[in-house]
């Protein structure tokens, strides 16, 4: 029986793992008043950051309903195939619980809430792919992805906190000490939700550097299998090649992944976010 790996709009997967393996992706809600985008489709984070730069106005985000999430499911088991539908975190969205209640009507659908977001997250989805062209049954593959899951390391360092100020999860004032005094914050994923990790001083590629040594600094032993290099569009070439060759005296990964974040995370943390993303053995 074939199994399908499936994953939503807010978990990064590179377009050349997707074809690989055929990886489907259910897409979120992008939202600006009475217009409802849907993410990655015809809504880009690129997008995002024009718009805001032109008339200041930001985007909500929404989660998938259950009824999107049961006709989704319903169109990938038409065939009699089983899916694993990797979730972002339960701890910063609905899409799991919605996925969950929606599984609930077909024998061959299984859920993993990953605690994780965006290439994060990609990394188990990478991993379940590897498991099922290597014969793992959907069973397995959940078990091990759950096993896994505790092992993977995302996190991110914020240029502006102006989105998060405008999104009400900054306060004005922090916002302002924060630009008067050059500090560059990082938000790490623990137990599945996003959290203030360390704060940076200085100018901003300089304080990239930092956050990426800080990344392995108190890492454990490292999977070399794959690294992730995620970040807002427009974030130069140059400060990209610095952050490998910051990587690479921590790990020699097998890959090093380039990848845009998701409009989602765009949305909440703002153009110059740059996130890494590893697993621990």
């Amino acid at each position: 029986m074939s199994i399908i790996i499936s994953t939503e709009s807010a978990v990064v997967v590179p377009a050349e793992y997707r074809e690989k393996y055929g990886v489907s992706v259910l897409p979120l809600h992008i939202i600006y008043g009475e217009e409802s985008f849907e993410d990655g489709v015809n809504i880009t984070g690129a997008d995002i950051l024009e718009r805001y730069e032109k008339n200041k106005e930001l985007p909500t985000t929404s989660a998938c309903s259950i009824g999107e999430y049961t006709d989704y499911f319903a169109s990938l088991t038409v065939d009699g195939g089983e899916v694993v539908h990797f979730a972002m975190s339960s701890g910063i969205s609905s899409t799991y619980r919605n996925a969950c209640i929606a599984a609930e009507s077909f024998g061959g659908v299984r859920v993993v809430d990953t605690l994780n977001i965006t290439a994060g997250a990609g990394l188990l989805v990478i991993r379940a792919c590897e498991m099922a062209e290597n014969g793992f049954t959907a069973k397995e593959i959940v078990r091990r992805a759950e096993e896994m899951k505790e092992k993977v390391r995302t996190s991110f360092i914020i240029d502006t906190l102006e989105f998060l100020r405008k999104g009400g999860r900054c306060s004005s004032l922090a916002a302002l000490g924060a630009n008067v005094l050059g500090i560059k914050p990082s938000v790490e994923v623990r137990d599945g939700k996003m959290q203030t990790a360390k704060k940076f001083r200085g100018k901003y590629p300089a304080c990239v550097l930092k956050y990426v040594a800080s990344c392995f600094e108190g890492a454990g032993e490292i999977d070399g299998a794959r690294v992730f290099i995620e970040h807002a569009p427009g974030v130069s070439p140059d400060l990209v090649e610095e952050i490998r060759r910051e990587i690479r005296r921590f790990c020699r990964f097998d890959e090093a992944l380039e990848v845009d974040t998701t409009p989602t995370i765009i949305c909440h943390c703002g153009p110059g976010t740059v996130g890494v993303q590893f697993m621990e053995k």
